[in-house]
C-alpha cells in the first residue's frame, strides 16, 4: 500500500477549512461550536512502498532495536486514577506526571446521540464532517459518531447512499486547535474486526507542511494490528520508523505517544514498542483521531464500531 499519496494533499486542504471554522467559532460561544474538518487518516496500515517495507530506516530505531508488549499487558500507571475504572476495565489517568502537565482528561461521560457531536463536548474537540478520507472511498461524517455509557463510540458502516463512513475528532486545548510543540498523547480504544477500516491516531503539523513531519500511533486496519511510524524529516514519503505491536484491535489497549526533544517513545498499555532518536518535528503539531477505510471499498453489509473509552493529552514540562 502506497503511504498516502492523496493525504497530504487532502490534508492542506481540510486545514483550510478547519481553519476557517475555527475563525467563525471564535465570535460564538464555545457551547455553540461544531467541528467540521477532515483527514482522512492515513489509510491504516500503511508503508513507504507498495509491499509495506519503508523506503527507509534510520539505524537508532529499526524495528529489530523494539520491545514488544503482549496483548495482556497490564498498565503500571503514574498519574493520580480516577475512582472508577469506566467500561474498559482501566481508570482515565487525571493529574500531572513528571515531566508532563496535563491539558486534556476526557471520558466521554455525557451522553450525545447520533448528529449532535461535538455538542456538550465542544470546547474540547471538533471533528470532520462530509469530507472524503485519504482515498476518498470514505465519507468522514459526524452522524456516526455518539457518546454512550461513557464511551466515544464511532459506527463503521457503508451509508445508504452506498459509501462507507469514517470519522476523525480532534482535541482542542484551551478551545483552540493546535499549538503544541511536545507532549504525551493517550486514548485508551478497541475495534470490532471490521475488513477494510482502520485508523491513524496521528499528530500533524500545524502549518499543515508534511515536511515538518508526522508521528502515527496506533496505526493499521480494524483487522490487522497496531503499527507505529515517524515519518523522514523533509522527505515525508520516507519512514525513518515503522514498528508492529503485534497487538490486535478487538480487545481494549492503551496507546500513548511521548515526543519530547531528544525522542518519541511509542507505549502499548505502558510498555515500550519503540523509540526514535532522529526525524524529531521541532513544529507545533495536533493530534488527530482518523478511522475511515484502508483505501479499499469495505463490502457493503460490513458494520461495527471503534470504541474510545478516554484520552488525555499533556503539555511537556521537564
Amino acid at each position: 500500500m502506497a503511504r498516502r499519496p492523496l493525504w497530504r494533499a487532502r490534508t492542506l486542504a481540510i486545514a483550510a477549512l478547519i481553519c476557517g471554522v475555527l475563525a467563525i467559532a471564535v465570535a460564538i460561544p464555545l457551547t455553540a461550536r461544531a467541528g467540521d474538518p477532515d483527514a482522512a487518516p492515513k489509510p491504516t496500515a500503511s508503508s513507504a512502498d507498495g509491499d509495506g517495507t519503508p523506503s527507509r530506516a534510520s539505524s537508532s530505531s529499526t524495528p529489530q532495536d523494539q520491545a514488544s508488549p503482549t496483548p495482556d499487558a497490564s498498565p503500571t500507571g503514574g498519574a493520580d486514577m480516577a475512582s472508577s475504572h469506566g467500561p474498559s476495565g482501566e481508570s482515565m489517568p487525571v493529574g500531572d506526571e513528571p515531566g508532563w502537565t496535563q491539558v486534556l482528561a476526557e471520558d466521554f461521560s455525557t451522553p450525545v446521540s447520533s448528529g449532535g457531536f461535538p455538542g456538550p463536548y465542544a470546547h474540547q474537540w471538533m471533528t470532520y464532517d462530509q469530507i472524503g478520507d485519504t482515498w476518498d472511498v470514505a465519507l468522514y461524517d459526524k452522524n456516526v459518531v455518539t457518546a454512550h455509557d461513557g464511551l466515544l463510540d464511532i459506527n463503521l458502516h457503508t451509508a445508504s447512499d452506498g459509501r462507507p463512513r469514517g470519522a476523525a475528532p480532534i482535541p482542542l486545548i484551551d478551545g483552540k486547535w493546535g499549538g503544541q510543540t511536545y507532549g504525551k498523547y493517550s486514548v485508551r480504544m478497541r475495534s470490532d474486526y471490521l475488513e477494510g477500516y482502520g485508523m491513524a491516531f496521528l499528530l500533524w503539523d500545524d502549518d499543515n507542511v508534511w515536511a515538518n513531519g508526522e508521528i502515527d500511533f496506533p496505526e493499521g486496519g480494524t483487522d490487522g494490528t497496531a503499527v507505529a511510524y515517524n515519518h523522514v524529516l523533509g522527505n515525508p514519503s520516507e519512514l525513518a520508523l515503522k514498528v508492529d505491536s503485534g497487538v490486535t484491535f478487538d480487545a481494549w489497549h492503551t496507546y500513548t505517544i511521548e515526543w519530547t526533544p531528544t525522542a518519541i517513545r511509542y507505549l502499548l498499555d505502558d510498555r515500550l514498542v519503540a523509540t526514535a532518536t532522529d526525524n524529531i518535528p521541532t513544529t507545533p503539531m495536533h493530534w488527530v483521531l482518523q478511522t475511515a477505510t484502508t483505501g479499499a471499498t469495505p463490502d457493503p453489509s460490513t458494520n461495527g464500531h471503534l470504541q474510545i473509552d478516554w484520552a488525555t493529552q499533556y503539555r511537556y514540562t521537564p
